[in-house]
């Protein structure tokens, strides 16, 4: 499937070449959810001019 994604920071746009993420929750002994989530990483790979 394709897509076109568009970032806007400070005022310009950029076209997004490439989107990943990781959240982090904690989990039991037997891998079960513990907490809610609490953090991540975002990584953006956008085209440049």
């Amino acid at each position: 499937m394709a897509f076109k994604a568009r970032l806007d920071f400070s005022g310009k746009e950029y076209d997004v070449l490439h989107c990943a993420y990781s959240l982090n929750r904690d989990v039991d002994a037997k891998g079960r959810p513990s907490s809610g989530v609490y953090g991540g990483t975002i990584d953006i790979e956008i085209e440049s001019t």
